[in-house]
């Protein structure tokens, strides 16, 4: 589901005392910009899904493991750009909130007809076409539903969760049987 580019743009200036916080239309996207992480006046471009977008996030799900999955519609791409174009690099920790969709407040969402278990959700980055999970604290709001983490940079972000199984038939668990008078100390899942 493409929805294509839903974006921000405005001129901030960095001289303005206390943090700049920039909400997207649509609502619940944000970004906060502490007072001197930039060292001029700055653009903040933040954009969704588009088809090129969709491409890349395509294949960085492919270094997912078994069981996650990435919500497309909480895609986002955070830029910051000087009043020339070129884009600034964060000189310290920013703050980005991403909101998900959940209807039913069931404790799960739906991303491309699977359950995924909402407590699951983390704001992954893009990094040499793959995700990572954002390092750090991360705060997750399940009444309003949205996902909050300071970022050290910016780049295309994403909410990834782990699927809610219903059928555990073709789920691996190795060794089996444990024997753990025999020096097996872990089990492990897969799929």
């Amino acid at each position: 589901n493409i929805r294509g580019s839903l974006s921000l743009t405005i001129l901030l200036h960095d001289d303005k005392p206390g943090s700049e916080t920039l909400t997207t239309a649509e609502g619940n996207t944000i970004i906060i910009i502490p007072q001197g992480i930039l060292p001029t006046d700055y653009y903040v471009i933040i954009g969704t899904l588009t088809a090129a977008l969709d491409v890349i996030k395509q294949n960085a799900d492919n270094s997912l493991p078994p069981l996650y999955k990435s919500s497309g519609n909480t895609l986002r791409e955070f830029t910051i750009k000087n009043e020339v174009g070129g884009t600034l690099t964060l000189t310290g920790q920013g703050t980005i909130t991403i909101p998900y969709e959940d209807d039913n407040q069931d404790a799960y969402v739906m991303i491309d007809g699977v359950r995924v278990r909402e407590e699951t959700l983390r704001i992954y980055h893009l990094q040499n076409g793959e995700w990572k999970i954002v390092p750090g604290v991360q705060h997750q709001n399940e009444t309003d539903n949205w996902v909050q983490a300071q970022v050290g940079s910016l780049s295309v972000f994403i909410l990834i969760g782990q699927t809610a199984e219903k059928d555990l038939s073709k789920v691996e668990v190795y060794p089996n049987p444990v024997r753990v008078n025999k020096g097996d100390t872990e089990v492990v899942f897969g799929k």
